[in-house]
């Protein structure tokens, strides 16, 4: 029942309040209120207890001593009375509230414990104040915070317990709800268990160990685990919480059960949840209580997944994910429901964190099969595993594990199948069952089908089997199969991966090279197809070397467009390389000329082909060159062209091969990019051999004048005729030209000139009765006054040079190179040992010079050269330092002496090594011993360059390629491109094969080319020999040297060395000789050198040597050779102009030169003014001489003509045709109808770059 005091009405209240002391002062003091005599009392207030079903006086009866939201948990008391009282202070009327203190009476289960009393003050500034609130006299309410004003003054949670509630109005007087508020602690976890579970097969129950697990009335905890909120089963140890108006208690045990499928995989926190209005949640992480939850077991797999009867019992292997060893107990398995022994765990294995357990989680059991009559031959069994303990779910093979018999193989068909591409084999025999393996050698049937009484089975195997001939085995289960030995066939399939050439001119039938690999037989068939699958079958299909290089005649007529290439081997196996080829109708290159478009039936012929400029394309670096007979002759195909060389966009060289059939042929180009140019008719193969020009003497020929000449050659016919075509800055004429026959070797031209200016250069071309002709390059047209046409300045040289060695040399009989050597920079000491080059056009453009690779064995300077042939001879010269008595030699090498690539082999690389596909390009040069005669330690031109277009493969293509063995090579350099589609000029260093007799290489595509290490290119020398066995008898510098033909004998040439200035620098008077004997195939060998019986009247250095024959003068008579030597500096430094001669006739033995004189040679009408440092010439009955002097350069350059004895007219200065850059210590090469005069040094001493040209 409700305590309460009497009750006393206190009107109307005002809204000012005064402290509660000051009350209790006054009513001590007995004042009146208001002016009234009596003593002034209040209401007392009222509070009833609580009981259960009742509401409650003081709401919610039960909270939780924390996790309280922000400003606390409201708890509201509820009576009457509760009443502020009124104080009429004089002149400050007020009013005091009523204050609130929970008093502990007991624990939470009703245990006693008294002296705790939390007091919530009325008045600002008392304690927890500002907890309270006064709403009316039948409601108040305060604040429980998670941190209060405790009795002692400190702060701090409210203590756990049951409290009375008491409310003391402003007078004092009171009343209390007995037991009327529980605070509860928040719920801890002590323990779970099992503390792992499985739920992915079924439900399972958990018992928590925990403290204060409330129920409130209906309210059940809830327990949390891994996301998911779970409802409590039941409760155990459980105490009432001691509140009468409550029916409430709180547990220690907690029952839970968590369905199916319920929770992930994982080790999961538990966490118990109170309910409202004490909804406390227990603190994971100072519980530190969880709970390990597993995934049922999988088994993916059975090693092996087949067992043989006659092998049980037997241990097998399962494979999979969860097999969980818990406490050293292993998961149990049962086949076919039978339990068998486990033997181990293991595989890969992971620890699980487990509370109260040790766990680990492992990929493999193993197990062992019995002997029983349950798991027998024939039999599907079933395999699963249970994990242990609390974990138990249970995982089945998701495959049966097969127990069968042997079986029996009678035969395999087809017998013979095509290697690597997919092939069905179908087996015969007994005993076959599901899931049986069958293997052609190693090679693994991809899928196995067997039919239903296992009699048959078809094997696939997709992925081709290599070849080879083969057992065909098949196997119930591992151990268990039978072989039948020898029972399969697998012929190679071609693999085409190129063929040369890829673009075709479908106006030509060609010889087409059709490289695979594969083939162990002749193939029976090449086709090209079409996009639409028309094939049409080459014709002529052989393999004359080996299987897998096919020659084949492509015909023409095909339709334009881009074909496969089809091989079929003689069993039937086809191999095709899609794209292979191009077939083009198309012509965009205009080729005007080609030169001399009359070769011989029996001699390589070199020739130039010309592209319009106008024309739609031009060439490109670097063409396939053909002829092709027109009219066709019977079986007749086009004929590919050797050392086809790219010199510009509009010229190429090539050589026809020798040994072709006799008729006109078409010539045809093809670039790279497929662009294609047709020559009509434009070569012939004549049936005697075409002629040839040697020389025209004179070379240079008066203009406005008709002269008589000679043109000197070979196998000139009687009626032979003769065509000028001449040239003067792109303007061209054709005189006419009167010819006679002389012999077979020399005809007679009169040429009228009358409207052809000087200056002009004229190819002249030869015509036999049968039209074959040859283009020789070239005569001039001058001043009737002698006069040369002026100098002009062409390309300059790499380096300067003074007292250089210049020669002209022809790698072919249509490329023409000058080379220069040696000199210095102005300084004697400063000797070079460099060497440059430069190409000469037809009508004599010089091209930019480059640096030969080769230089010179030693420094040499005032050294003097000579050309015989194909070899270049340096004589003597000065080191820098003193004059020297070597002889050196280089060699022009030959395009067509390099290693000609006659083969290509390929095989399937493995997906890293291999090429790539698309094109590219090799070529393969040949290195020689340092004892080589004539390329010591060096190298030879590149072979021609081999495009190869390479399809893409998965694996890549590995290459071999073979050429032919060079003569006298000790090694090979295979050059290539760096990447697929790469420039064919731009072939770097890819190997080296250090063995002369071996010629082949494979590119397995793993070993990089060597940045910037490139062939040689045309026009190179090769590595300069030191002739130490024919070194000078005396050294001599700053002389001169010529070379001349024996008269006597054609195979034999005269080294000469004139003049000059010993290592002691004595100047010489004397002159000696060394033999030089030329072989059938072109190569030379030097004797020792002879020194003359007469002198060359007075020592002298800086002199000069012009030789003279016929051809250069008609005063001079066949069979005799003259030498002319003058000019120069004496001994006493004075410079001289006398000239002496001596000559050769059809009766020399030697080179010792004849004179009529006695100890000297014949002396000569010299030049008035002495001259040294000069350059000399021979040309169209004149000498001539350029440039000199020793400090100061002559500009007077001067000509004499050569008159009948033969003898020197007089020196007549040249006027118009001296060089226009002064200078001394020159050098000058003749080349077809030009001079050139390069380096020397000016009035400063400097070395010269400078070159100038004029016609002679």
């Amino acid at each position: 029942m409700m305590k309460r005091s009497p009750m006393v009405d206190v009107g109307k209240l005002v809204p000012w309040r005064v402290p509660r002391h000051m009350i209790g002062l006054l009513l001590m003091a007995g004042l009146a209120v208001s002016g009234c005599s009596e003593e002034v009392t209040g209401p007392d207030p009222g509070l009833e207890d609580p009981v259960q079903g009742q509401a409650l006086p003081v709401n919610p009866g039960i909270i939780c001593q924390e996790q309280h939201p922000e400003g606390g948990t409201r708890v509201e008391v509820t009576g009457e009375n509760m009443a502020p009282v009124p104080v009429d202070l004089p002149g400050n009327p007020t009013v005091a509230l009523p204050s609130l203190s929970l008093i502990k009476q007991a624990t939470l289960g009703g245990q006693a414990e008294t002296g705790t009393t939390i007091t919530y003050g009325s008045e600002p500034g008392e304690t927890n104040a500002s907890l309270l609130s006064w709403e009316s006299q039948s409601l108040m309410a305060f604040q429980v915070p998670n941190s209060l004003t405790l009795g002692d003054g400190t702060d701090g949670m409210l203590p756990t317990g049951v409290y009375d509630v008491q409310v003391t109005n402003p007078n004092e007087s009171d009343a209390t709800s007995m037991g009327a508020l529980a605070v509860a602690p928040r719920p801890t976890v002590e323990e779970v268990s099992p503390g792992l579970v499985c739920v992915a097969q079924g439900s399972e129950t958990i018992t928590l160990t925990a403290q204060t697990v409330l129920r409130i009335g209906d309210n059940q905890a809830v327990v949390r685990i891994g996301g998911n909120e779970f409802t409590v089963d039941s409760t155990d140890g459980c105490t009432p919480v001691a509140h009468e108006g409550l029916d409430a208690e709180f547990c220690d045990t907690v029952t839970v059960t968590l369905e199916q499928g319920s929770l992930p995989a994982g080790f999961h926190d538990v966490v118990v949840a109170n309910p409202e209005t004490a909804a406390c949640v227990s603190d994971p992480a100072a519980d530190a209580v969880s709970l390990r939850v597993v995934d049922a077991p999988e088994i993916t797999s059975i090693e092996p997944a087949a067992l043989c009867s006659t092998e049980l019992p037997a241990t097998v292997t399962l494979v999979g994910t969860g097999f969980l060893e818990v406490d050293g107990e292993l998961p149990t398995v049962t086949v076919n429901g039978t339990d068998v022994t486990v033997d181990s765990i293991g595989g890969t294995c992971e620890d699980l964190e487990t509370q109260g357990a040790t766990v680990r989680s492992c990929t493999e059991v193993t197990v062992t099969l019995p002997d029983d009559p349950s798991i027998s031959a024939g039999t599907q069994t079933t395999v699963e595993l249970t994990n242990p303990g609390t974990a138990d779910c249970t995982g089945q093979t998701s495959t049966q594990l097969s127990v069968a018999g042997p079986p029996t193989v009678t035969d395999a068909q087809p017998s013979e199948i095509c290697s690597d591409q997919p092939e069905t084999i179908t087996v015969s025999g007994t005993g076959f069952v599901d899931g049986a393996t069958v293997t052609v050698g190693t090679a693994q049937a991809t899928s196995v089908t067997v039919n239903n009484d296992g009699t048959e089975l078809t094997a696939e195997f997709s992925q081709g089997i290599a070849p080879g001939t083969y057992d065909v085995t098949v196997e119930n289960a591992p151990g268990c199969g039978d072989t039948l030995e020898a029972a399969i066939s697998v012929e190679p399939t071609p693999l085409v991966f190129f063929v040369d050439p890829p673009v075709v001119y479908n106006d030509i039938a060609i010889e087409a090279t059709i490289f695979t690999t594969g083939l162990d037989a002749a193939a029976s068939t090449v086709e090209v197809v079409a996009d639409d699958g028309t094939a049409t079958a080459l014709t002529g299909i052989r393999s004359p070397t080996r299987f897998n290089r096919i020659l084949g005649t492509i015909p023409s007529g095909l339709t334009p467009g881009v074909y496969d290439v089809r091989v079929t081997s003689d069993i039937g196996c086809a191999g095709t390389l899609e794209d292979a080829i191009t077939i083009t109708d198309t012509t965009t290159i205009d080729i005007a000329s080609v030169e001399p478009a009359f070769v011989s039936p029996t001699e390589a012929t070199g020739i130039t082909i010309a592209a319009d400029a106008n024309s739609t394309a031009l060439f490109e670096a670097t063409p396939r060159v053909y002829i092709n007979p027109n009219p066709a002759q019977t079986g007749a195909i086009a004929t590919a062209l050797r050392a086809v060389e790219f010199q510009d966009d509009q010229t190429l060289s090539a050589v026809v091969p020798g040994g072709l059939n006799p008729g006109t042929y078409d010539l045809i180009v093809v670039n790279p990019g497929g662009e294609v140019g047709v020559l009509t008719q434009g070569v012939t193969v004549t049936s005697a051999e075409p002629p040839l020009v040697t020389g025209v003497q004179p070379g240079s020929f008066d203009a406005g004048t008709t002269p008589t000449a000679t043109v000197f050659g070979e196998n000139f016919q009687s009626g032979a005729t003769v065509e000028f075509t001449c040239d003067l800055n792109g303007t061209t004429s054709t005189p006419s030209v009167g010819a006679s026959f002389v012999s077979a070797t020399e005809l007679t031209i009169t040429p009228d000139l009358s409207n052809v200016s000087a200056g002009n250069v004229c190819l002249v071309r030869v015509i036999n009765p049968d039209g074959a002709s040859f283009e020789f390059s070239a005569v001039s047209v001058k001043e009737p006054a002698q006069n040369l046409f002026p100098f002009s300045t062409t390309s300059s040289m790499q380096e300067p040079r003074r007292a250089l060695g210049l020669e002209a040399g022809r790698p072919t009989a249509t490329s023409r190179f000058l080379y220069a050597m040696g000199g210095d920079d102005g300084t004697l000491a400063n000797a070079k040992t460099s060497v440059e080059s430069a190409r000469v056009g037809v009508f004599g453009a010089l091209g930019s010079w480059f640096d030969q690779r080769y230089s010179l064995p030693e420094a040499r300077t005032l050294a003097s050269t000579a050309i015989i042939g194909r070899y270049i001879y340096m004589v003597g010269g000065s080191n820098g330092t003193s004059a020297q008595n070597t002889l050196y030699r280089a060699q022009i090498l030959d395009p067509l002496a390099g290693p000609e690539v006659t083969d290509l082999d390929a095989e399937l690389g493995d997906g890293t090594t291999g090429l790539d596909g698309g094109t590219w390009y090799y070529k393969v040069s040949a290195t020689f011993p340092d004892t080589d005669p004539d390329n010591p330690g060096g190298e030879s031109l590149p072979g021609e360059v081999l495009s190869v277009q390479l399809p893409d493969r998965q694996e890549n293509i590995i290459l071999t390629l073979t050429w032919d063995q060079v003569p006298g090579a000790d090694g090979y350099r295979i050059y290539r491109t760096a990447a697929a589609d790469g420039d064919a000029d731009n072939v770097e260093l890819l190997a080296e094969v250090t063995d002369g007799t071996t010629t082949s290489y494979t590119d397995d595509g793993q070993t990089a080319v060597t940045t910037g290490t490139v062939p040689l290119p045309p026009g190179s020398l090769g590595q300069w020999r030191d002739m130490t066995g024919s070194a000078l008898n005396t050294a001599r510098a700053n002389h001169a040297t010529v070379a001349v033909q024996n008269p006597n004998d054609v195979s034999q040439y005269f080294l000469y060395a004139f003049g000059g200035r010993d290592a002691s620098d004595t100047l010489l008077d004397s002159y000696e000789w060394a033999t030089v004997d030329v072989a059938a195939d072109g190569t030379q060998t030097v004797s020792g050198w002879t020194t003359g019986t007469r002198t060359i009247g007075a020592a002298k250095e800086g002199l000069v040597a012009w030789t003279v024959t016929n051809r250069e003068s008609g005063d001079v008579a066949a069979g005799e050779t003259y030498i002319f030597v003058g000019t120069g500096f004496l001994a006493n430094g004075q410079s001289t102009g006398a000239i002496l001669s001596g000559f050769l006739d059809a009766t020399s033995t030697d080179g010792d030169l004849m004179a009529s004189a006695g100890g000297t040679l014949d002396t000569e009408n010299g030049i008035s003014t002495g001259r040294g440092g000069a350059v000399g010439a021979a040309a169209n009955d004149f000498l001539f001489l350029f440039a000199g002097g020793r400090n100061t350069a002559i500009t007077n350059d001067q000509s004499t003509e050569i008159i009948a004895g033969p003898d020197l007219d007089n020196w007549n200065a040249l006027g118009g045709g001296s060089l226009p850059t002064p200078r001394f210590y020159p050098a000058l090469a003749s080349e077809s109808a030009f001079f050139f005069v390069a380096g020397g040094a000016d009035d400063a001493g400097n070395a010269l770059d400078v070159v100038e040209q004029t016609v002679k």
